[in-house]
């Protein structure tokens, strides 16, 4: 659904996405397969879960193919200077208790 959703509002092979608290790589996936190499940024603060999306999801070939940049901190904080086109934040606070208060 994000990913048809983002397709009809433009997204091309040669933007870049930034996917704020991308979990086991469910839909991010298909922007993985989608985007150039280096163009899909996936910030996860819980490493065990981003460790099972890319073995279930993506396997090494996948991996080494589409070159996918993860952050594992829970800031959620990119390192890499790049400015990404899109960016994605589904269901971030789903399942982890209360939102935080302003």
């Amino acid at each position: 659904m994000q990913f048809n959703l983002l397709m009809s509002l433009g997204l091309r092979e040669h933007h870049s996405l930034l996917y704020i608290g991308c979990g086991s790589l469910r839909g991010g996936r298909l922007f993985i397969m989608y985007l150039l190499p280096d163009r899909y940024y996936g910030i996860e603060p819980e490493t065990w879960l981003l460790d099972e999306g890319i073995a279930k999801h993506l396997g090494r070939g996948l991996m080494s193919t589409s070159r996918p940049v993860f952050s594992n901190n829970a800031n959620f904080t990119l390192t890499r200077g790049d400015d990404p086109n899109v960016t994605v934040r589904p269901h971030l606070y789903e399942g982890r208790g209360e939102l935080p208060r302003s």
